[in-house]
């Protein structure tokens, strides 16, 4: 027998028995069944509870437009009346008339253009156009209590000619002092005179329902508490809890609980802002004054961080958040648990695993019919032939988690592409809200392995991960061995995406069974997760 024949003998048997090994020692018991399905039911009245709380405070929000659009057109109508010519009338109309006809208009106009501005320019453009209107409401009333008061029978003079003069029509004191009396009558009056009592009225109605909807906000922000996100822990073999600060919590199921709704709001701004902010603040150099309250605290008290799997134990021994963040972990705690290493694969990182024998099977966790491996892969059609109808593997990092990536198999890079992107949120809620956060931006690579053919591996970013370093600037040509470090996500919770050619993976059938409810499972990285696939 040649050499090379007896290798690929060997290989294949090596395969088998590997694969038998996996199948006995894996096999998931039928009484975990009421578990899984209690995890997916509390994650769904997890999603529930946001959505009927999340629209309380959404509706509350959006009915403080009209709200100031009403209070700015009061104000605008008794301080200019541009549209007089609108009154087609063979006299001039009631002072009184003319103002809140003016009201009307300059209501309905603030709010048409608020409504637009926010469709096209989404939250950032809605927030921007309502401090407007609370600065003008603001600065006008200011302006108003400061101005010196007038002699009344003077304003009242000036206020009818004024009038008379809009309406194209020669002076008549008697019909001015009528048109004056009948505006105080009605309570409508109008600059330089004080504001009338039905416009005081309609202020302070607008006031108090303002201030009742910031208290209908507040009370439900407050009162409402998201209950932990719940997953496998493949290790223990028992249900776990992600441990996520309630701020954080709650703002997630604010811009992610309703499908779209981020994407149609246009939240990119906000996260990129917020991004941008993060890479400023968290990479800053810290005294050592300053560690306790910005690591410690903030991070390791708060997410229960075990550092002693890490190097250094001593948090004191980094020189920024991001430092700290970016910190290597002890491969006494993380060793690679393959034996035989050409033939198998490991998670990527400490993660959140899903794991799918295609796409149409992953939409189960990827919502949106528009997702595309094809997309994912920045339109490479050679690359989505080689992908097409493969294995999908999903690993999720929380930010309390090692944020450093390693390989999950054996081989040559051969393929490298940064794609720029967005930075959604990859938090289930987010990925199940069908924002495309896989088209964060991302880095792709891909190995090309004796046993698995090519494996495409897609580092995604996300809200406040603006940056994913790897180990080579250009790692094309370089030697990847199994469980060998290839790069680092910088702050926030991140992703790796894992594809592979179809039918080439015997996968840990525990963590598929736990996809398909869907359940995300807890892995270490270097845990063995699949192994080759011999062919029949």
């Amino acid at each position: 027998m040649q050499p090379r024949w007896f290798a690929v003998v060997f290989l294949l048997l090596c395969g088998a028995a590997c694969t038998f090994a996996f199948d006995a020692n894996w096999k998931i018991s039928s009484e975990r069944a009421g578990q899984l399905d209690a995890i997916v039911q509390h994650n769904k009245d997890r999603r529930s509870a946001a959505r009927v709380l999340s629209a309380l405070i959404y509706t509350c929000v959006a009915a403080t437009m009209p709200v100031l659009s009403l209070m700015l057109g009061v104000l605008l109508a008794w301080l200019w009346r541009p549209f007089h010519k609108c009154w087609r009338m063979k006299s001039a109309p009631p002072a009184a008339t003319l103002i809140r006809g003016h009201t009307i208009i300059w209501t309905f106009i603030i709010v048409f253009l608020s409504f637009t501005i926010s469709i096209i320019a989404g939250l950032m453009g809605w927030m921007i156009i309502n401090l407007l209107m609370v600065v003008a409401i603001i600065g006008i009333s200011i302006t108003t209590c400061l101005a010196r008061p007038q002699d009344p029978v003077m304003a009242a003079g000036r206020v009818a000619v004024s009038s008379k003069s809009n309406s194209g029509t020669q002076p008549d004191l008697e019909h001015e002092s009528a048109e004056t009396k009948e505006a105080d009558d009605a309570n409508w009056s109008q600059h330089p005179l004080g504001v009338g009592r039905s416009q005081k009225r309609t202020l302070l109605l607008c006031v108090l329902m303002f201030v009742l909807l910031c208290i209908i906000c507040l009370v439900i922000w407050n009162v409402w508490k998201v209950d932990e996100y719940q997953l496998w822990d493949l290790n223990n073999g028992n249900t776990t809890e992600e441990f996520i600060p309630q701020l954080t919590a709650k703002t997630l199921q604010m811009l992610y609980a309703w499908d779209n709704f981020a994407t149609n709001i246009r939240l990119q701004i906000y996260t990129m802002l917020l991004t941008s902010n993060c890479g400023s603040s968290f990479t800053n150099e810290l005294a050592d004054a300053d560690k306790h309250g910005k690591i410690f605290l903030p991070w390791i008290d708060q997410y229960k961080i075990n550092m002693d799997l890490y190097t250094p134990r001593d948090y004191t021994q980094y020189k920024s958040v991001n430092d700290w963040f970016i910190r290597r972990i002890n491969t006494t705690f993380r060793p690679v648990t393959a034996v035989v290493y050409n033939m198998e694969i490991v998670s990527p990182a400490d993660c959140r695993m899903l794991i799918y024998p295609n796409l149409d099977e992953a939409r189960i966790w990827i919502k949106g019919a528009d997702f595309t491996i094809l997309e994912l892969l920045d339109n490479n059609r050679e690359l989505n032939n080689i992908f097409k109808g493969g294995e999908i593997v999903i690993a999720r990092l929380a930010p309390q988690d090692y944020h450093r990536f390693n390989t999950p198999v054996e081989g040559n890079i051969t393929y490298y592409k940064e794609v720029p992107g967005d930075y959604w949120s990859v938090n289930p809620l987010a990925v199940n809200s069908r924002n495309y956060v896989f088209y964060n931006l991302r880095k792709i690579v891909v190995i090309d392995t004796q046993a698995f053919g090519r494996v495409g591996y897609i580092a995604i970013g996300a809200t406040c991960v603006g940056s994913v370093q790897l180990t080579w600037p250009d790692p094309v040509g370089h030697v990847v061995h199994l469980g060998m470090e290839l790069g680092y996500m910088q702050f926030g919770g991140s992703t790796v995406v894992l594809l592979f050619e179809p039918n080439v993976t015997t996968w840990h059938p525990e963590i598929l069974q736990m996809s398909a409810k869907p359940v995300e499972s807890y892995v270490h990285v270097n845990q063995g997760i699949g192994k080759f696939k011999p062919k029949p």
